[in-house]
């Protein structure tokens, strides 16, 4: 049987479905015994908290007033819904589901769900939000060492550009 030219260009174009991809019942099962839901929930309270530290520093910087900073605390309490809502488990789920079910097999869901049942994936699944929070605390730390001499550069930059014919 020969495919025409326009059905074997269309073929082309579609991608191709995974030939092993997991189901989403397993999905939904891995999804579950890693915690993923309640780790959205701590990494939303972690970058809450970064950006709430982020304007309190931009406060102390510029020595704003408890006047200029209650005017714009409804903004930066808008923003950071905005990012919760954004960022959220429920806004990511389905990407997420979709992510696990094209990237593994069942037999890979099964393994990962084997290990962290063992009393050593029990241990990291129990260690991961120490370790989900220093490592947070690790990137806050170096963004506040780049963060200034970032600025800087775009500071130049875009003064450059401004001064240029």
């Amino acid at each position: 049987m020969r495919l025409s030219p326009l059905l074997l260009s269309l073929a082309l174009l579609v991608p191709a479905a995974p030939a092993f991809a997991a189901s989403a019942a397993k999905v939904d099962e891995l999804i579950v015994e890693l915690k993923i839901e309640q780790n959205f929930v701590q990494m939303q309270q972690i970058m809450a908290d970064s950006f709430e530290q982020g304007f309190q520093q931009s406060v102390k910087q510029r020595g704003l007033s408890e006047a200029q900073v209650a005017r714009a605390r409804p903004q930066i309490d808008a923003m950071k819904k905005m990012v919760a809502e954004g960022m959220s488990w429920a806004a990511m789920a389905d990407d997420f589901r979709k992510i696990y079910a094209e990237e593994l097999t069942d037999a890979e869901v099964d393994a990962a769900l084997a290990y962290y049942r063992s009393p050593e994936g029990a241990s990291m699944m129990a260690k991961m939000p120490v370790l989900m929070q220093r490592g947070a605390e690790v990137g806050q730390r170096r963004a506040a060492e780049l963060m200034p001499k970032m600025m800087q550069q775009m500071q130049q930059t875009v003064d450059a550009a401004a001064t240029a014919k």
